[in-house]
């Protein structure tokens, strides 16, 4: 089992229904490119059955990353989001995410349709992400105002700061500002019935939990 990212297909549009688009990432992103380099090398060169998942933004409770990184900075008073958080965007329920794996590892004894392919995992409820990080700051006792900015200057800022950024991880690169730009949601059907799957946690019900999680803190 690999575990990828959906970064590795991601050409600066939108993923509107896609399914699991070739690892073509290039670019200066460098977690894109060295998933989309690891998802090429495994697939090339395995050995023993093999399957690739590309979870799609994980989150949940206990979280450091997504939903960290969102709290963290509305703290500090520097969370935007392009043009309003209008773009829709399938996100993963950390359980779901575990149970998609457990269920890709089942896979490999016991499906040829399966294996030596990468396979988009989402929680299949593709919300606007400002609903999403409504939620998260919602849920973290936060106010749940997010400024916006438009999407070119986001795009603009992102470059800039990528290249003159001191340090190894800058907080906007013309990366992430265009993955926060553009819709992605993705076909689930294939990867449900080939993986024998399906997420059970919805956005609402994920919520809830995160909330309960910050008031146990």
């Amino acid at each position: 089992m690999h575990i990828s990212s959906p970064s590795v297909a991601f050409d600066g549009g939108p993923a509107v229904g896609a399914g699991a688009e070739p690892a073509r990432y290039r670019g200066g992103d460098a977690y894109a490119r060295s998933k989309a380099l690891s998802e090429r090398y495994v697939l090339a060169h395995s050995v023993v059955p093999t399957i690739v998942l590309r979870p799609h933004l994980i989150w949940g409770p206990g979280d450091t990353q997504l939903v960290g990184r969102i709290v963290d900075r509305a703290r500090q008073g520097r969370l935007a989001l392009p043009d309003h958080g209008r773009a829709l965007v399938a996100t993963t329920f950390v359980d779901d995410a575990a149970d998609a794996v457990v269920a890709g590892l089942d896979r490999t004894a016991d499906s040829d349709e399966a294996l030596g392919k990468a396979w988009v995992v989402t929680g299949d409820d593709p919300r606007p992400l400002a609903e999403l990080v409504e939620g998260i700051l919602g849920a973290a006792g936060l106010d749940p105002h997010i400024r916006s900015v438009p999407a070119p200057v986001a795009s603009m800022a992102g470059r800039m700061i990528g290249r003159f950024w001191p340090g190894d991880e800058p907080p906007l690169t013309y990366f992430s500002a265009r993955q926060l730009s553009v819709a992605h949601w993705f076909d689930q059907s294939d990867t449900q019935r080939v993986l024998r799957w399906a997420p059970e946690v919805g956005v609402d019900q994920g919520m809830e939990a995160l909330r309960h999680w910050f008031n146990g803190q």
